[in-house]
């Protein structure tokens, strides 16, 4: 499989590795270059995930083998709660 189909697999999964309440209040923006872009409710819930980025790139590659994501970027989105 072509590799950009594998990193734009993780947005569609996206549920499945962050699970039901971390996905309630977060969302896949984009994949661009290996950085994973993650609109999140609130800049405290940001924040924690700082923490937890090294735990979520290794439940993305557990969920989806082929995607290089190397990184992960938080932007504070309100929006989310509404999705």
């Amino acid at each position: 499989m072509r590799q950009g189909f594998e990193d734009h697999r993780v947005v569609a999964c996206w549920p499945e590795i962050a699970g039901e309440s971390l996905a309630k209040d977060t969302y896949p923006i984009r994949v661009e270059k290996g950085v994973l872009w993650i609109g999140v409710k609130n800049a405290p819930l940001a924040n924690q995930l700082l923490y937890l980025k090294t735990a979520i790139i290794e439940r993305i590659r557990e969920t989806v083998p082929g995607a290089r994501i190397r990184d992960l970027r938080f932007l504070h989105r309100p929006d989310v709660a509404r999705r």
